[in-house]
């Protein structure tokens, strides 16, 4: 079951700017592995972000990870303008 989120985390990462861990809602959660990597825009066809420049770069990742309380799949997502990071989706 997936379930859907679009909350700040605070995110670890390794040289090569790839989640180590991070941490959701005062949990900490340490990366096994990435599964997936891949790179989006964010509204791309918005008027405003062309004109102004505005960066519409953002990663997202789907990563193998635990907790003490168990291990999971989450999606987090990577705002390179803003370096802002958030939880997209969790699967349990």
């Amino acid at each position: 079951m997936t379930h859907r989120y679009d909350e700040p985390i605070t995110c670890e990462v390794d040289r090569d700017e790839r989640p180590t861990c991070f941490v959701w809602r005062g949990r900490r959660y340490r990366v096994n592995r990435v599964i997936e990597h891949w790179v989006s825009t964010r509204e791309w066809w918005r008027r405003d972000s062309l004109h102004l420049g505005i960066s519409t770069e953002i990663r997202l990742y789907r990563l193998a990870a635990e907790s003490s309380h168990g291990r999971g799949v989450a999606e987090v997502s990577h705002d390179v303008d803003s370096d802002s990071w958030k939880i997209k989706r969790i699967w349990d």
